[in-house]
């Protein structure tokens, strides 16, 4: 049983069983932000087949919700400090997943680049918002763990995306792996906005407990940029993220064309290698 919520969408407690139930939803989130990011690559090789594409088209669908990803995470970030998180990440799953419904629905390339571009634009506003949201109801001694369990839900949602998406393209059509991937993304929304909003700072042993972080700026931006090891590990992140998204993006086409695999095996394949390699390095991170 729950433990009843009160009232206003603030708290400051969190119960230890109401703060596993929360890390139930949001792994699923994390999973289901992967998968929707991930369907795409898996049937890339029926798209490309069905509108005659290029492979710098077949890429450029990739770059736009990648570009776009980057590009919103800053202003959904700084919204994140000072809204309520909980509706933030349910505004974001609800955008991504209506724009997976709509690459569904598509009749060429251009309207594919827009609804890719749209996902990314909702997964932007859920991982600023979402860290937030973790971090305020896990404390520091336990904290690394269940963010390790959170971030194992994006190499299941990889695999599920690659191996899922590539069998229900392969057997019932690419717009059918976008429409299969979407309805679990619009459950979970409603989920996120039933989440108990935490009091920033609730589970620390000291300092403020605040409903919004004001001293977020440019200025505050650039106090953080002047430490070394923060910018070290955005540029590791980023150099990272080049080589994650290229080869997760490309091995599906990649073994479909090399290896004559057709699109439902090449993508098993792709996701048991990325699943596998992802929990081992995540879990173990913990």
């Amino acid at each position: 049983m729950l433990p009843t919520p009160s009232a206003g969408p603030y708290h400051a407690t969190v119960p230890r069983g109401y703060a596993r139930y929360v890390l139930a939803i949001m792994f699923g989130i994390n999973l289901l932000n992967y998968m929707d990011r991930y369907v795409a690559a898996a049937v890339s090789p029926l798209i490309q087949k069905d509108f005659h594409l290029s492979d710098t088209l077949v890429g450029l669908i990739g770059t736009s919700f990648l570009l776009v990803y980057a590009v919103c995470a800053l202003p959904f970030g700084y919204w994140a400090d000072r809204g309520i998180r909980r509706n933030i990440v349910g505004v974001g799953v609800a955008i991504w997943s209506v724009a997976t419904v709509l690459s569904g629905l598509v009749g060429n390339f251009a309207q594919l680049f827009l609804t890719r571009a749209a996902v990314g634009v909702g997964e932007a506003s859920y991982y600023p918002a979402g860290t937030s949201l973790m971090a305020d109801y896990f404390p520091k001694a336990t904290r690394g763990r269940a963010m390790s369990y959170w971030g194992a839900g994006a190499a299941v949602g990889i695999a599920i995306g690659f191996a899922g998406g590539g069998y229900i393209g392969q057997h019932f059509g690419w717009r059918t792996a976008f429409f299969a991937t979407a309805v679990p993304g619009l459950i979970f929304a409603l989920l996120a906005f039933s989440i108990r909003e935490p009091l920033r700072g609730a589970v620390e042993a000291r300092g403020p407990q605040v409903k919004r972080a004001f001293d977020s700026s440019w200025r505050a931006f650039l106090d953080l940029m002047r430490i070394r090891t923060v910018r070290w590990t955005i540029l590791a992140q980023t150099v990272l993220f080049f080589v994650l998204a290229a080869n997760a993006y490309w091995l599906p086409i990649n073994l479909n064309r090399r290896f004559q695999m057709d699109v439902s095996t090449a993508g098993l394949l792709s996701g048991v290698v990325l699943v596998l390699g992802g929990l081992v390095g995540t879990l173990l991170d913990s």
